[in-house]
C-alpha cells in the first residue's frame, strides 16, 4: 500500500473544503492517507509520501504567498527524493485556474510523474460567481482522490 500526503493552502476555505473531500475520497482505497496544511509540513513528509496532491487558490493570478514560499523554500530541498513520484495539483478560483496550472509545472520541474486529474472548483459561495455546487465540489473532489489512491495502491 502507498502512502498519500496531501498538503493545501486556503483562504476562504473552499480549498480546503476540496482537501478534505480528496482525503475521503483516497480513504475508500488508502489506509495511509495524510492531510497536512501547507505551513504544518516538513521535508521528512515529502520524502516518505509515495504520492503528494497540492492544494492551492490562485489568488491575484497565482499561487498564495505561503504555497509560492514553501515550494521555493522547502520542496527545493527535497527535490532529488520526488523524482518519479505522484504528483498532481487542484484547488477554488473563479475566473481562472492559473495556480493549478503553475503547480502542475512546477511538478514537472521537479521531475515528478505528473496526474492531470482535472480537480479544480470555480466560483465561491456568491451569486455572481457561484458556478459548482458544494455537492459537484464534493462528488468530483471525492472522485479525485479516489483516481490518486488508485495510482499508488
Amino acid at each position: 500500500m502507498g502512502k498519500l500526503l496531501i498538503v493545501y493552502d486556503s483562504i476562504s476555505g473552499n480549498t480546503e473544503r476540496m482537501a478534505k473531500f480528496i482525503a475521503e475520497g483516497a480513504r475508500k482505497k488508502l489506509s495511509d492517507v495524510t492531510l497536512k496544511k501547507v505551513d504544518e509540513v516538513f521535508e521528512k513528509d515529502l520524502v516518505e509520501a509515495d504520492a503528494i496532491a497540492f492544494g492551492c487558490p490562485t489568488y491575484h493570478r497565482g499561487l498564495t504567498s505561503t504555497m509560492k514560499s514553501f515550494f521555493e523554500t522547502r520542496v527545493v530541498k527535497v527535490k532529488s527524493s520526488l523524482k518519479g513520484k505522484v504528483g498532481t495539483a487542484f484547488g477554488a478560483y473563479g475566473w481562472r485556474d492559473d495556480a493549478i496550472q503553475l503547480m502542475m509545472e512546477t511538478l514537472k520541474y521537479l521531475n515528478m510523474k505528473v496526474l492531470d486529474l482535472d480537480q479544480g472548483s470555480t466560483g465561491t459561495p456568491d451569486e455572481d460567481l457561484y458556478i459548482m455546487s458544494l455537492s459537484e465540489i464534493r462528488e468530483k473532489s471525492l472522485k479525485f482522490g479516489e483516481d490518486l489512491a488508485k495510482t499508488i495502491v
